[in-house]
């Protein structure tokens, strides 16, 4: 067989790709962390980049990574997985992508964990999720067929090799791989050394072969679980497989290579322009389609009539070139008597091989010999950003090693990271190493993303991190004005209040304590770690500090100490991490009561409760905590917000109406801070709705937001320049958001009072996104 070439570009993702079937010969879906799946057509051609014709989106905008063609149910259906824990069924025509009908025909639920995998056959789907199992579903009556339970880790992929003797395969996190008859474990076969992530079964099902993490492909024999052959020669985990009409078997990496395995040899190995090779499928005319961490899906040919225009290939080999390659990846690289260019001018010793040059510039060049030549793939720095403050670890070098505080009492344990790695492959080896749960996943890339400026292979500078914590998080101050030196609206950076000083509030906390009832006072050992608490304020901490002190302070002390219980909701509810929320809804269960009952016990006296909790509630909104307390999926399928939320907002108009008639109100000590509080939440909510798309799809919850903002605007306005500042640049979100057509009354009366430079850029961007 030819050696492949470019023949598209798929562009259209917003971030990984990390699934991709077949539909049909001119046909592919994929599946993106971006939270869309997407639908191509490949029949016109030639070009180097086509556009997706249709696209499904998940209900929740979290990350979608498995897909699958169903074809021998009554109707077609592509089938996608991720990490709402559901598998959506959705029909692979245009109506599945029409606003309104994002959930497809069906949803299988049952998995309690990411769902990382998909394969389709006969009237069958396997699902390999996080949560350790696989389930077997029966496309008849879409329901549970078999729940394969026994790894003690992520089951990453599972495959159907039998769908009439229901024979299945399993591999996992746990290094194993196990093989299924009729729900029954019959057989567990060991060999790889690191987490097995993927398996492939071979025509005629008597073999199947496996990835690892270990860099190596297995093939083995199904009936005894032997290894026949372990193929060599990716350098990274290997993350897909595949196999051609030819009887190749193709595998994508971490290397960020596409290699080609002709018995048992490399044949051909393809390098792309991005950090990571998640995916790879093969179309009935054997050409390949790879999805990468670059957002893009590449599809490569061997038919010379279907190669991409020149013009398309050498665009693609430029990307390739401009690409970097850590010298930490690059085993025993000497800097020193590197060849020339002429290097290039003799073949390579194999398919696959790399060389380093120099090039007249000094500039170390890494060349792979791919289809008999030379391709540049890179050059070679010492960190992605150039810098020569290296940190030592393990016996390697990183551009940085962070400390990170999984558990309360134990030393931080040690995440080594380079700048232009892939930040999952990071994660995963952070975990696997830690042996920590693979659910973490998510939260260790969100910390190296924040503290490393976001680095990836187009951009590559950004400045030192000196530590993280998974139990802190990166906190804004409160600012008198909301950030407006970008486009003004969607405005979406959150106000938090999370400022305080352990010490003074611990005093104050002892000395109401002293003043309780005996039977309601905290103990010396309570007292001791409320101390501890307030000094390290961890996840953990903040979640003792909310379901066992808190409770107790707002319920059984005298009304003038319960301040101090809002005070501590205040710092402790941003401190909560998502890994802690995942765990138990018992932070959750401890807030709603008080916070819903709060606002109607309040009167006259209650000006600084009423500020505080509105402090309270803007921390909320930017914690994973309220939308376990304030979301909830209808019975239609759409997130909307729930009766609680509705019973909070209500509560908090008529408190905050009140005050505001009270004569002499305007003069408290607390009013126009207490004030400008509530017009932050109120803009919170708004900054909410643009950073979760499926409740920002959902025009019920968005008519309950606008409808704080326009009972409250003229209190707001009266109050004082920062409420009505805030309130405006609300208005301006709700405008962003198509919600608000007409202007309210008390806009008019904002225009009059306040003509200041930063009043008068809002009043201007409202009338323009209103044209």
């Amino acid at each position: 067989m030819p050696p492949y070439k470019l023949r598209t570009i798929l562009r259209g993702h917003e971030l990984d790709v990390r699934g991709v079937a077949v539909i049909s010969d001119n046909q592919l879906a994929t599946a993106s962390r971006d939270g869309s799946g997407r639908l191509w057509d490949l029949s016109y051609q030639p070009d180097a980049t086509t556009d997706s014709v249709f696209c499904y989106n998940s209900p929740d905008g979290s990350f979608i990574n498995s897909v699958a063609y169903v074809s021998e149910t009554e109707q077609p259906l592509v089938a996608f997985g991720g990490k709402d824990q559901i598998v959506h069924l959705c029909p692979p025509v245009e109506s599945f992508s029409k606003p309104g009908d994002d959930l497809g025909l069906y949803q299988l639920i049952g998995h309690t964990g990411n769902v990382c995998s998909l394969h389709a056959l006969g009237k069958q789907l396997v699902s390999g999720s996080w949560d350790c199992t696989a389930k077997v579903w029966d496309l008849t009556s879409f329901t549970t067929k078999y729940d394969l339970v026994g790894h003690t880790a992520a089951v990453w992929d599972a495959k159907i090799v039998s769908s009439s003797d229901e024979i299945y395969l399993t591999c996992s996190a746990d290094k194993t791989i196990r093989k299924w008859v009729k729900g029954v474990e019959t057989a567990c076969f060991r060999g790889h050394n690191d987490v097995v992530r993927k398996l492939l079964v071979l025509p005629g099902a008597l073999q199947f072969v496996s990835a690892s993490n270990d860099g190596t492909l297995k093939v083995w024999d199904l009936a005894s679980g032997k290894v026949l052959q372990t193929l060599e020669g990716h350098t990274s985990f290997v993350y897909d497989l595949a196999y051609n009409s030819s009887g190749d078997i193709i595998s994508t990496a971490e290397d960020r290579s596409v290699r080609i395995w002709r018995n048992g040899a490399i044949a051909q190995v393809i390098t792309l322009p991005c950090l990571s090779a998640w995916c790879v499928t093969v179309l009935p005319n054997d050409d390949l389609a790879v999805g990468g961490s670059g957002k893009e899906v590449y599809v490569f040919t061997t038919a010379t009539k279907r190669f991409a225009t020149q013009q398309g290939l050498q665009e693609f080999a430029e990307l390739v070139k401009l690409s970097t390659i850590s010298e930490q990846s690059i085993d025993n690289l000497k800097k020193t008597d590197l060849p020339s260019y002429e290097a290039l001018s003799s073949p390579g010793k194999e398919e696959g091989a790399v060389i380093m040059v120099k090039s007249p510039a000094g500039v170390i060049e890494a060349h792979q010999w791919s289809g008999g030549e030379w391709m540049k793939i890179g050059d070679v720095v010492g960190s992605a950003g150039g810098s020569s403050d290296k940190k030592e670890y393990g016996g390697q070098s990183y551009d940085y090693v962070f400390d990170v505080d999984i558990e309360d009492g134990k030393p931080p344990l040690k995440l080594p990271y380079n700048a232009n790695e892939n930040p999952y492959a990071a994660a995963e080896r952070f975990l696997a190493a830690n042996e920590l749960p693979s659910s973490y996943a998510d939260e260790v890339v969100r910390f190296l993303l924040e503290h490393t400026k976001g680095f990836n292979i187009e951009q590559q500078d950004a400045g030192a991190a000196d530590s993280i914590a998974m139990d802190d998080e990166q906190f804004l101050e409160d600012q008198p004005n909301i950030d407006t030196s970008a486009t003004m609206f969607p405005q979406k950076m959150f106000i938090k209040f999370v400022d305080f000083k352990a010490e003074v509030l611990f005093k104050g906390f002892q000395k109401l304590n002293s003043n309780q009832l005996e039977e309601v006072a905290f103990k010396e050992s309570v007292i001791n770690d409320v101390e501890a608490a307030l000094k390290n304020l961890t996840s953990a901490k903040a979640s003792f500090l909310i379901t066992s002190v808190i409770p107790q302070i707002l319920s059984k002390w005298n009304k003038s100490s319960k301040l101090i219980g809002y005070d501590f909701l205040r710092i402790c509810i941003p401190r909560i991490t998502i890994a802690d929320i995942i765990k138990s809804t018992e932070c959750g269960e401890a807030l709603l009561n008080p916070i819903l009952v709060s606002l109607k016990e309040v009167d006259e006296t209650d000006l600084p409760v009423v500020m505080m909790m509105a402090k309270v509630l803007c921390n909320l909104v930017t914690s994973p905590l309220f939308a376990q307390m304030f979301l909830t999926v209808g019975d239609n399928g759409k997130v909307t917000l729930n009766e609680y939320f509705e019973d909070l907002n209500q509560n908090l108009i008529v408190t905050v109406k009140v005050f505001a008639t009270i004569e002499g109100s305007h003069t408290l000590k607390h009013y126009e801070t207490a004030m400008s509080s509530i017009a932050s939440f109120l803009y919170n909510l708004l900054a909410y709705v643009f950073t979760n798309r499926t409740l920002g799809a959902e025009r019920s919850s968005l008519q309950a937001l606008w409808f704080g903002a326009e009972e409250l605007g003229v209190d707001l306005i009266d109050a004082g320049e920062e409420s009505a500042y805030r309130l405006c640049v609300t208005l301006g979100n709700l405008v962003a958001a198509g919600l608000v057509k007409d202007l309210p009354p008390w806009y008019k009366t904002a225009q009059t009072t306040y003509a200041t430079n930063r009043f008068l850029e809002i009043y201007k961007d409202i009338e323009v996104l209103l044209k």
